[in-house]
């Protein structure tokens, strides 16, 4: 085995190479514009302003389903991606949300497509 100050010789030189050829190693550097928190708030926000049409229609079961399928989804992902580490945990928060949203817009939209179709019926 390598002694440690011999690999980090090796580390250094190989890093020595690409800067004379030009190549910055670490030349990217992200800013974070969003939180995790701001992105899975915004999304939790939208499908709250959509479950009480919900339960004023007599359809008070579905939110609580969009919900359970939600957090399904968020775990799955959590599991998946967390090996990234919190990045990959922000990833899956940031999907389970919109899972969440675009269960709940989905549901509200054919709620409310059945009942103008009941009322054309009439």
């Amino acid at each position: 085995m390598e002694d440690l100050s011999q690999v980090l010789r090796i580390r250094r030189e190989k890093l020595e190479a690409l800067a004379e050829r030009g190549i910055e190693p670490f030349a990217y550097n992200y800013d974070a514009t969003h939180r995790t928190v701001a992105v899975a708030a915004s999304f939790e926000l939208a499908s709250v302003a959509y479950e009480p049409m919900l339960y004023s229609t007599g359809h008070a079961q579905y939110p609580l389903m969009i919900r359970l399928a939600a957090v399904a989804v968020l775990g799955a992902g959590i599991m998946l991606l967390s090996p990234m580490g919190p990045i990959g945990v922000g990833i899956a928060v940031a999907f389970g949300m919109a899972v969440l949203w675009v269960l709940m817009s989905a549901t509200v939209w054919h709620v409310m497509r059945s009942l103008v179709k009941a009322e054309q019926a009439k």
